[in-house]
Formats: C-alpha cells, sequence, structure tokens
C-alpha cells in the first residue's frame, strides 16, 4: 500500500493537458500526442509508458492546482496496469472494480513518464545559491515509487528508476540522493521502492542501483488472515524481510496495517519483532474503499489504533516497554515508569506518519474535516492531548482540552 492526497479534494485547473485514465491517450501541455515516443534518462521509452502520481504530489509540481491544508513531502509515484495479486482491500488488485487510478484514498492522475520526470527533475535540482545559508529546500526531499505488479513491471521499474536520475555529474556539488554506486549518476533524490521482490537477489539488485529503501509490505498482521486475503504464507515473506535486513541492515520498510482481525497483541508482537532487526515501519490503518472486496468493513477504532501506533513510535525510538495486554489482546499498559513515557510522548510524533524520512503521505487513510489516523504535520497541544487520551492507556490520560 501506498499514498497521500485524498480522492475528494477538488481539482481547479490543470496545465499540462488532460490526464488520462490507464491505457486512455491524451495531449500534453505543448499539444503533442502524449502516448507518442520520447526518453526516460538517456534511454528509449515503451510507447504510451504512462506514470500514477498522487494528487497531491501532482500539485507541488505544478501539474494539477487543488486545495490542501499539508502537501506532500515525499513524491508519491505508480506505475501502472492491473495487479497480478488479487488482495481483497487493495484498489489495484486483479478483481478490484474500484477505479484504476486509486489506491487507498488516493487519487493517482495518470501522466505520461517523461512529463512526471522531467518536473520531477525540475523540483530536485538544486538551483544556483540553493546550498547557501537561507536558501529555500524543495517541497518534497524523497521519491516512493509503488510498484503495481502487473505483466512487465520488472522492465518498467528498471525504466523508471533510470528516468530518475540527475542529469549533473555525481560528484558536483548539490548532487542528490544517496551516495550513487560507481559508475552511476545518482537519483534526483532518495528513492524509496514499494514491491513484492521475487528473491534476496533481487531486493540486493535495486539496493546497488542506489534505491535508499526498498519496502516489502506485510500489511496483514495475523497469519491466518494473511493466508486468507493475500494468499501463501506470511512466514515467507517475514523470512525475506528478515533475511534482506541483515544482509543490508537499514535500507528494508514494510508496511503493516491495522485493523484486519488481528488483536493489538498480535500487532505489537509483530512490531518488536521488525523494529529488533532495524526495519522501517510504515503504519496504516484499515480503509474501506468502494469497489474491493472489503468495502463493506469498517476502519478500526480509533483508539485501538492509537495504542499500536503508541506502542509502534515507542519501539522505533529503541524503547522496550513491559506490554500489558488482557486475555482478548488488547494493550492495557505500557508498564512502568508511567511518567516516563509520557514524557516521550509528550510531543505527539507518535501520532504523525509513520514510515521512511520525509515520508507523510497526507490523507491516505483519512477523510479531511475528521481526526486523522496519521497526522501529516506537527500536532497542536490540544491535538496531542487529545490523542494521548483516545489511547486510555494509564498514565497517559488526563490534562489539556479533551
Amino acid at each position: 500500500m501506498s499514498f497521500e492526497a485524498c480522492a475528494s479534494l477538488s481539482p481547479v485547473k490543470r496545465d499540462l493537458g488532460q490526464p488520462a485514465a490507464p491505457g486512455g491517450r491524451s495531449v500534453s501541455g505543448d499539444g503533442r500526442d502524449a502516448a507518442g515516443s520520447g526518453s526516460l534518462g538517456s534511454g528509449p521509452v515503451q510507447e504510451a509508458a504512462r506514470l500514477g502520481v498522487s494528487l497531491g504530489t501532482a500539485a507541488v509540481l505544478g501539474m494539477r492546482a487543488v486545495r490542501s491544508d499539508v502537501p506532500p513531502s515525499t513524491a508519491y509515484l505508480m506505475t501502472e496496469g492491473r495487479c497480478i495479486y488479487n488482495c481483497p482491500f487493495c484498489a489495484q488488485a486483479r478483481e478490484s472494480r474500484a477505479p484504476a487510478g486509486l489506491l487507498s484514498r488516493v487519487t493517482w492522475p495518470s501522466w505520461p513518464a517523461e512529463t512526471v520526470l522531467q518536473r520531477l527533475r525540475r523540483h530536485f535540482r538544486p538551483p544556483a545559491g540553493r546550498a547557501s545559508a537561507g536558501a529555500k529546500s524543495p517541497a518534497m526531499r524523497r521519491i516512493c515509487l509503488q510498484v503495481v505488479h502487473s505483466p512487465g513491471w520488472e522492465e518498467e521499474v528498471d525504466r523508471f528508476l533510470e528516468g530518475l536520475r540527475a542529469e549533473e555529474d555525481p560528484a558536483a556539488p548539490g548532487g542528490a540522493g544517496r551516495c550513487a554506486p560507481a559508475g552511476l549518476r545518482p537519483f534526483v533524490a532518495p528513492v524509496c521502492l514499494s514491491l513484492r521482490p521475487r528473491n534476496l537477489e533481487q531486493v540486493g539488485q535495486y539496493l546497488a542501483q542506489g534505491v535508499d529503501k526498498v519496502s516489502i509490505a506485510i500489511d496483514v498482521v495475523n497469519p491466518a488472515q494473511y493466508a486468507r486475503l493475500k494468499g501463501g504464507a506470511q512466514q515467507a515473506v517475514l523470512d525475506l524481510l528478515l533475511a534482506a535486513s541483515r544482509a543490508y541492515p537499514g535500507r528494508m520498510a514494510t508496511h503493516v496495517i491495522v485493523g484486519l482481525g488481528e488483536t493489538e497483541e498480535e500487532a505489537i508482537r509483530l512490531l518488536e519483532q521488525l523494529h529488533a532487526h532495524g526495519i522501517t515501519v510504515g503504519l496504516f490503518a484499515f480503509t474501506p474503499v468502494r469497489g474491493t472486496r472489503l468495502s463493506h468493513l469498517p476502519p478500526p477504532p480509533l483508539g485501538q489504533y492509537r495504542r499500536v501506533q503508541v506502542a509502534n513510535f515507542l519501539l522505533a525510538q529503541g524503547q522496550r516497554p513491559a506490554f500489558q495486554f488482557s486475555p482478548a489482546g488488547r494493550l492495557q499498559s505500557l508498564g512502568e515508569p508511567q511518567e516516563r513515557w509520557r514524557r516521550l510522548l509528550a510531543d505527539g510524533r507518535a501520532f504523525q506518519t509513520s514510515g521512511c524520512p520525509d515520508c507523510n503521505r497526507p490523507y491516505y487513510n483519512e477523510h479531511p474535516g475528521r481526526r486523522p489516523f496519521n497526522y501529516p504535520r506537527p500536532l497542536s497541544s490540544q491535538e496531542i492531548a487529545r490523542a494521548l487520551a483516545d489511547t486510555e492507556l494509564p498514565g497517559l490520560c488526563g490534562g489539556g482540552d479533551l
């Protein structure tokens, strides 16, 4: 799963022509057929190569004008085509009836890949003098490529990664992204690749190309629910993720969804294992999406999500609370000393979006105007007090405007 700018944001206008649904054709800003040939970086482009661009990302890149109170701090892109997998919570699933340009609550307008890559290179290119004191940094500081596993996805990913490479010499001042391997230009910004790799060797190949992190989504916490919803054995995916984290420390990430039939204890025990191996965790609330097979189910109660959020944050900070659970698996206490936990949680970061650096995915799980599961920005003091009260955990409740 992955990312932001919700479907209900209102498009005002567009300045690069009319984006088309996957498989459609459009006219670019200069009047050329957008499905025609072009180039991704220095390599040839397959005819009609396109990328889904989250609505918020498109707005930051100047491709769409939308009203949003929080812009994305990561550029979210998605490859196109119907997925060969059939996860019943995903809008891109094989049997999903959701619109093709949707992932969770996020709308991803389709654009010619070359147009997207040109805009990204322009956004991340350091202008003369940016490195000087007081210079403004780009609004987005990272790129996340969500890979839909449609036929030919590996070739697509290779082409798009090549197109994301910076035009300048890697040794030039202001070179972007993680230090590039010898002989390769760096990417215009750090890149996270979210996909289902075939094996550990393929993970290593992407990291060797300069990708900052590879994310392998677990999604479903309970192994029996995993087999029912995603198919296959959860343990096989977990084994690959753990092996990759040992081979490439600090370079692996995953997604965990709260609200798919697991107990809080099951979720937190899995989070303990992931953080013990240095794996970055993006925490999500299950979001029913019209057209998917789980659209009839509700999202998790906010209190349940808040308790798992608190545990995830503390574990990510290297803390090891003595979690106590009810017989039904609900988190009841973080253990002693309670004052320590409240102090560590006092700034509200536990309730902000979790995941890779600079990932805030606004409105991925949320409706504008409602209290968010994941805040895409720092919280106010009143919001912090309310979020702590939502947990109903001893020592965290009380005080503030609740």
